[in-house]
Formats: C-alpha cells, sequence, structure tokens
C-alpha cells in the first residue's frame, strides 16, 4: 500500500481512522495505529508486520522516555495521572 493510498484511506474515514502524528505535508501516522485500524476495517495485514510495528513503536517509546530528563519525566507523569 501506498503513502498516497493510506492517505486517501485516512481522508475517507477520517472520524474513525487513527489521528496523525503530525499533520503536515506529508501528514505521518504511527505505522502500528494505521495497520491496526486497516486490519479491523477488512484490510489484508500481514501479522508479522504489525507485531514488529508494535513492538518498534514500544520500544522507540522507551528510548524517548529515557532521555527525558527527571524534572521532564515528573511533569509528564503528574500530566498523565
Amino acid at each position: 500500500m501506498s503513502r498516497q493510498n493510506l492517505r486517501k484511506i485516512a481522508t475517507k474515514n477520517g472520524a474513525t481512522f487513527p489521528s496523525a502524528v503530525h499533520e503536515g505535508h506529508p501528514s505521518i501516522w504511527h505505522l502500528s495505529d494505521a495497520l491496526s485500524w486497516l486490519a479491523e476495517h477488512g484490510y489484508a495485514v500481514d501479522a508479522a508486520t504489525l507485531e514488529i510495528s508494535a513492538a518498534a513503536r514500544e520500544l522507540n517509546t522507551a528510548i524517548q522516555a529515557r532521555r527525558l530528563s527527571a524534572d521532564r519525566s515528573r511533569e509528564l507523569e503528574s500530566l498523565m495521572a
């Protein structure tokens, strides 16, 4: 599936499609969110690709969290509480 095709699907299904991480040119989605949505809506999605994309997202999130300063980390935790 091309980026253009995904964008067309996202535009057509804006109410239910996952929000873009970055709205712009181009818009960017988390791959795991987009693949999960596609699978839930009847599109053929390779299970291994979905699993790898979810693992990559978790790993990237963990790496970014480690880079936060202790003060910033406490601020974010208080916002999510």
